[in-house]
């Protein structure tokens, strides 16, 4: 996926096609699926599905000066990205093998194994 500072990528991120896919790789050492971190999803955000504010002059939906919801809906297309988006976590303090050892556990083909029926 892109990345906004390629001379210095300490954080990678991969696509994949389907969530199971992500789901399975996220169990990799260092890698992790960006939906599973709870506090960057808005719909894990109580204050922002209820439009709750710390105080009343404070309220961004009343100086919209329109209607603005989000549910778990909204954002249908993000989620999708999310839930299939794994980051690669590479320390700018790890020697070059580390890397290289790394870099080559992380390529390894995913193996996505179905529910038993």
């Amino acid at each position: 996926s892109p990345h906004n500072d390629p001379a210095d990528p300490y954080t990678v991120t991969v696509i994949f096609d389907t969530e199971a896919e992500a789901i399975a790789y996220s169990t990799r050492p260092g890698v992790a699926r960006l939906y599973d971190n709870t506090k960057h999803i808005y719909t894990n955000w109580d204050p922002i599905i209820n439009k709750r504010t710390s105080h009343p002059q404070l309220n961004p939906w009343l100086w919209a000066n329109r209607e603005i919801t989000y549910d778990q809906d909204s954002c249908a297309r993000t989620l999708d990205i999310l839930r299939r988006t794994c980051k690669l976590h590479i320390s700018a303090r790890w020697p070059l093998p580390a890397i290289w050892w790394r870099a080559r556990a992380w390529s390894e083909p995913v193996e996505v194994t179905s529910p038993a029926a």
